[in-house]
């Protein structure tokens, strides 16, 4: 897929801004995640990697990252590992930022559902999104993508509906690019700035692989995502334009 005008001028924006902020400030570990249990939840739109996929598209990557960035947070779409470490995901959006032991009421859960649904199938089938390189940020590493899909005219659908419908929207920000977290910086102390640009820049836009999300998911999550730390309540099936409440 093309990376174009439009795509290029966002994730260049973005670059540029967390380059600032790194290369001012720094690496920002929260320490809440060397924590034994973390209460923090975000209620977000989700969508999750097939267990055989590979961050950067081969088992050989997700090994380079961890002996180049030895002591950090590795997400992974490997169930097992992902409990000791971070899930692999893709938030679509958050809805409602990271707040302790985070609830939505019943009659609440359903408005959320109705406004999510009615927008997501405007997707017009399966998300595919190709995801192309790599951007650093003060927090973490993130593998950004692209789709032809109105991805940011959806988001603003939603943001707009659950205005409209009464409803909380306090997203710590608003995201515009695509993007997976797969890197958490934990251990500042063995990092250089130098270093995680230095890596990032050599996969800026070289590193290349297609994932096309079926169905996506609202619900609860926490920063790591683990899979026993994850309560979905609703599934959309964007081939079948379906909706199933999974928990209320």
């Amino acid at each position: 897929m093309k990376l174009t005008d439009y795509w290029r001028k966002i994730y260049d924006e973005a670059r540029s801004k967390n380059l600032d902020i790194l290369v001012e400030k720094g690496f920002c570990v929260d320490p809440a995640l060397k924590a034994k249990k973390d209460d923090r939840y975000t209620f977000s739109i989700f969508g999750y990697y097939p267990k055989n996929f590979y961050v950067g598209g081969s088992k050989n990557f997700e090994r380079e990252l961890k002996k180049i960035f030895p002591n950090q947070i590795y997400y992974t779409a490997d169930p097992k590992l992902a409990e000791k470490s971070a899930g692999l995901h893709f938030t679509f959006m958050q809805l409602l930022g990271f707040a302790p032991n985070l609830k939505v009421s019943r009659t609440r859960l359903y408005k959320y559902i109705d406004v999510c649904g009615e927008n997501l199938f405007l997707l017009g089938g399966p998300l595919k999104v190709d995801f192309f390189g790599l951007l650093a940020t003060p927090v973490n590493i993130l593998w950004t993508g692209v789709t032809n899909a109105a991805v940011n005219e959806i988001r603003e659908n939603i943001r707009s509906a659950a205005v409209n419908a009464d409803l909380p929207l306090t997203e710590p920000y608003k995201v515009t690019i695509i993007h997976s977290s797969i890197l958490r910086y934990l251990d500042a102390d063995s990092l250089t700035t130098e270093s995680v640009l230095d890596f990032c820049d050599r996969y800026r836009t070289g590193l290349r692989a297609e994932c096309v999300f079926d169905k996506l998911y609202l619900g609860f999550g926490s920063a790591l995502m683990k899979p026993s730390e994850i309560k979905n309540v609703a599934e959309f099936d964007l081939a079948g334009r379906k909706v199933k409440v999974l928990h209320d």
